[in-house]
C-alpha cells in the first residue's frame, strides 16, 4: 500500500560509493496484484551541460528497527544507475547539443520512460504455537499419576473422522490433577478442528463407564481453532469450545476439565454367630449387651446384641 516502503536516490562517486544525504526520497504508490510503481521525478527533470558520466544509486530503506519488521524482509540490492552525456555527432560533424544514454546496472535503457528497476519483498507473518491442556477431577479419593488417559483428535469441519495426533496422562497436581499436549505450531491461516476425549492408553474409546469403582466421563471437547494472519507480522488464534451442545468462546486452561467418581465396592462380611458373649455369675439375657462395628475412620458400620444363655454359656451376637 501507499506509505509502506521508502527508496532513496544518492549521487554516488566513480566506484558508486561515497553518497552522503539522499537527492530523493519516495514511497510506493498503492499496490496492484502484489506490486507498486515509485517515481523518481529528480531523474526526470535532469538537465545536463557538460560531457561527462553521472553515477547514482538506488536503495530501498530497510527500517531501524531491521529486517523482518512487521513480517517483511526488504531487498538489500543497490541499483547503480549511469548517464553518459556526449555531444551528439552527425556522422563526424558535432550537431552543437549533447545526448544522454541511461545504464541501470550496466544495461542500455532503451525506453527511458520503461520500468527498469524492480525491489522483490517477500512477506512471512511469524508461526504461532498453541497448547491444549486440562484438568482431572477425581472425586471419592486422591488419583494416582499416570492413572488417566486423554486423547487429542484432529477431524473434519463436522468434528467427524478422528485422527489421533496424541494420548497424554494426567499428572499429580494440586488441587486438581493435569494433563498437558505437546504444543501444535501454526504457519499460516486457517481453520482447525479437534475432539479431547477420555480414552484408554492408546488412544482408544473406553469399553466400559466403570473401572475398579471409577466411573469416566464421558464428555467430549470440540474445539474449532481460527488462525488469522494479522498482516503486521504476526498470527493470532481463536478458540472455539463445544461441550453438550453448548458453544463458549472463552476458552481458558480449565476449558477441558474430565470429573470421575470413585466409589469403593462394598464387601458384605456376615459376622453373625461369629461373636459370643459370656456372662459369669448369673443367667444372660437376650439383648441385654450391644456390639458396634467401625471402619477405619472410626465410622459406625453395624451394630448387634447377644442372645439369652445360661450362667457361664457363650451366647451368640447377632449383626444388623
Amino acid at each position: 500500500d501507499e506509505g509502506d516502503f521508502y527508496f532513496d536516490l544518492y549521487a554516488a562517486d566513480e566506484q558508486f560509493a561515497g553518497y552522503g544525504a539522499p537527492l530523493q526520497s519516495v514511497t510506493t504508490t498503492d499496490s496492484v496484484d502484489g506490486s507498486a510503481d515509485i517515481t523518481f521525478s529528480y531523474l526526470n527533470n535532469l538537465e545536463f551541460t557538460q560531457i561527462g558520466t553521472y553515477k547514482y544509486v538506488i536503495k530501498e530503506r530497510i527500517p531501524t528497527t531491521g529486517q523482518g519488521t512487521n513480517g517483511i524482509t526488504y531487498d538489500t540490492t543497490e541499483h547503480r544507475v549511469e548517464v553518459v552525456v556526449t555531444e551528439k555527432m552527425n556522422g563526424d560533424v558535432s550537431t552543437g547539443t549533447l545526448e544522454a544514454k541511461v545504464f541501470v546496472d550496466g544495461n542500455l535503457v532503451g525506453d527511458q520512460s520503461q520500468s527498469v528497476i524492480t525491489f522483490a519483498n517477500t512477506y512471512r507473518a511469524d508461526a504461532i504455537g498453541l497448547s491444549f491442556e486440562g484438568t482431572k477431577i477425581l472425586t471419592g479419593r486422591a488419583p494416582v499419576g499416570g492413572e488417566f488417559f486423554f486423547t487429542l483428535f484432529e477431524t473434519d469441519a463436522n468434528f467427524a473422522n478422528p485422527e489421533k495426533i496424541q494420548t497424554v496422562s494426567n499428572v499429580t497436581s494440586t488441587p486438581n490433577d493435569r494433563f498437558f499436549f505437546d504444543e501444535i505450531t501454526y504457519t499460516e491461516d486457517g481453520t482447525h478442528y479437534y475432539v479431547v476425549k477420555e480414552t484408554d492408553e492408546n488412544g482408544n474409546a473406553l469399553q466400559t463407564t466403570s473401572v475398579k469403582g471409577v466411573t469416566y466421563d464421558q464428555t467430549e471437547y470440540k474445539l474449532k481453532v481460527v488462525v488469522t494472519d494479522t498482516t503486521q507480522g504476526q498470527h493470532t488464534v481463536s478458540i472455539q469450545r463445544t461441550t453438550d451442545g453448548n458453544t463458549y468462546s472463552d476458552f481458558t486452561d480449565d476449558g477441558l476439565a474430565f470429573t470421575n467418581a470413585y466409589v469403593p465396592t462394598r464387601a458384605n462380611i456376615n459376622l453373625s454367630n461369629k461373636v459370643t458373649k459370656t456372662l459369669e455369675g448369673r443367667d444372660l439375657e437376650g439383648g441385654e449387651f450391644t456390639f458396634k462395628i467401625y471402619d477405619s475412620e472410626r465410622n459406625e458400620v453395624a451394630s448387634g446384641t447377644n442372645a439369652a444363655a445360661n450362667e457361664g454359656e457363650a451366647a451368640t451376637v447377632t449383626f444388623d
